[in-house]
């Protein structure tokens, strides 16, 4: 990856670099599979959201319960985070994903109060789900920032990635909805700001 490569992409470096980082801090203290150490460290739990801890709104989407849960999550980052910021600009591209994640922690807040199940869940997918919503906006409505990606290609990659969260009881298929929801709507809130043919760089 050159110099030229890594100042296009460098928020999505970052996440990644953060993430991977949280993750090792996490098998440090004692495991990112100990249930009750991640509790502590601010996974997403709806009693505790009920008595005010909305931070973990946001922590959630840090902690991965697992090598494989964390590199499914950063290996989909990076297929879409590089281009997505690329094409929509450093400070928008860290809106999607922050807001993003921010829809599928509340996506899955809202479904366990529903279901009356209350679990601890985590993960950046909400967030990585939204990059995925913003890039379907962009392709169908801005498709001179999307390099010729076509519309069929992209529902396909959305109905792949989703269909696992269907028949695996492990994934949260709130958050990935509701990630891709906010990521539709956030793209189509910020496409104004974005000038055809520059202006790209905020």
């Amino acid at each position: 990856m050159n110099s030229d490569t890594i100042k296009k992409q460098y928020v999505m470096l970052t996440l990644i670099a953060v993430n991977i980082l949280i993750f090792f801090a996490c098998e440090y203290l004692g495991g990112s599979e100990d249930l009750e150490l991640m509790h502590r460290l601010g996974v997403l739990y709806v009693p505790d959201l009920q008595n005010g801890e909305y931070w973990r709104l946001f922590t959630a989407m840090f902690l991965h319960y697992g090598f494989a849960h964390l590199m499914s999550n950063m290996v989909s980052l990076f297929a879409f985070g590089g281009y997505m910021e690329h094409a929509i600009g450093h400070v928008r591209f860290l809106l999607l994903y922050m807001l993003g994640g921010l829809a599928g922690s509340l996506a899955c807040w809202f479904w366990d109060v529903q279901t009356g199940e209350y679990v601890f869940s985590a993960g950046a997918s909400g967030a990585v789900f939204a990059l995925m919503g913003g890039m379907l906006t962009l392709v169908i409505l801005r498709r001179e920032l999307t390099r010729g990606v076509s519309v069929p290609r992209m529902l396909l990659a959305v109905v792949l990635s989703l269909y696992p969260a269907f028949y695996m009881e492990d994934i949260s298929l709130a958050a990935h909805v509701g990630g891709l929801i906010g990521g539709l709507v956030i793209m189509g809130a910020l496409l104004p700001t974005i000038r055809s043919g520059g202006g790209k760089r905020w």
